[in-house]
């Protein structure tokens, strides 16, 4: 059986590449949801450019 420090070790493990996969899809949402916001910053930085 493993001691105490291998059973924490493998824990880490688990939750770190679990961590991995939410912090991906975390990062896809985000990114997702702020592409309205990009694209309209982007056409107001447009206008901005043409009225100067």
């Amino acid at each position: 059986m493993p001691d105490n420090n291998e059973l924490v070790n493998m824990l880490r493990a688990v939750i770190q590449e679990e961590m991995q996969s939410v912090r991906q899809e975390v990062r896809t949402i985000v990114q997702e949801e702020l592409k309205p916001v990009s694209e309209r910053l982007a056409a107001l930085e447009t206008g901005q450019q043409v009225r100067t």
